[in-house]
């Protein structure tokens, strides 16, 4: 049961930043989906690729170094979504000008 609390976790920080970045630009929930599955497949095989690699160079504080990289993947992550336009925002529209 822990395990399954860890990894809850861990893709918590991995995939949070995102979330904020389809949340800020005020994404449709299936197309902002569509376009965001690609981009969580990849944080996930690299921040693995990451943390094995770590664990491979024999770097100590285990907890620290999965943290750090799932951290730090979510934010590149989170600018390669903002920086394509994959996703397409819902407008509000008030007095026929866009916000």
């Amino acid at each position: 049961m822990f395990a399954v609390f860890v990894i809850t976790v861990l893709l918590a920080v991995l995939w949070t930043p995102s979330w904020i970045v389809l949340h800020r630009n005020r994404a449709v929930f299936g197309k902002g989906l569509r376009a965001v599955w690609r981009v969580w497949i990849a944080q996930v095989f690299v921040a693995t690729a990451l943390v094995l690699m770590a664990d491979r160079l024999g770097l100590l504080n285990p907890v620290g170094y999965t943290l750090g990289i799932c951290f730090l993947v979510g934010l590149v992550g989170a600018l390669v979504l903002h920086r394509s336009n994959r996703f397409h925002t819902a407008r509000v529209k008030s007095g026929g000008l866009d916000r």
